[in-house]
């Protein structure tokens, strides 16, 4: 699906047509990873557009289906990308234990790239909450996570949420 390079590039109305596309597609072949890929990058559209419900939405069918199939990278990502929503939709306590735990999988899982975006999520969460010490901890992590591996799509996002907690 190229819904998140359109989206990158600037394309908005392109990128909603490519993730309608996808979805329809993975619904048709009913594939698991492909449906949790879709469902969470449906997510993660709708949160850049602040529609938190939807968010929840996709999250909760990416994570019911990924944990069904034992796809790990999945549970974690949807656990997280519900956490995001749940903050966002006022239930910060349940919200960020689910982000918590999202970060415990990649980190079992040896993966730092999923990371970033998920201490980024729980960075803006502990803002928002008022715990900007600790906001500003996982954002270093993140920072961290960025320079060492070259991986920079987030790093601009990361240092304007650092600037705003700071």
């Amino acid at each position: 699906c190229l819904a998140p390079t359109f989206c990158v590039l600037g394309y908005p109305d392109q990128a909603r047509q490519q993730l309608e596309q996808g979805l329809a597609l993975a619904e048709e072949f009913a594939h698991p990873v492909t449906l949790a890929y879709i469902w969470g990058i449906a997510g993660w559209f709708a949160a850049l557009h602040g529609e938190w419900q939807h968010v929840r939405e996709r999250a909760d069918a990416a994570l019911q289906l990924a944990t069904e199939h034992g796809l790990p990278h999945w549970v974690a990502y949807a656990t997280g990308l519900r956490g995001r929503a749940l903050v966002k939709q006022g239930q910060s306590e349940e919200g960020v234990a689910l982000l918590q735990q999202s970060l415990a999988s990649f980190h079992s899982l040896g993966g730092a790239l999923g990371r970033v975006e998920h201490l980024l999520w729980l960075g803006d969460a502990y803002g928002q909450g008022g715990r900007v010490e600790e906001g500003l901890a996982v954002l270093a992590e993140a920072l961290a996570i960025v320079h060492s591996t070259g991986a920079c799509s987030s790093e601009a996002e990361l240092y304007r949420l650092k600037g705003a907690l700071t």
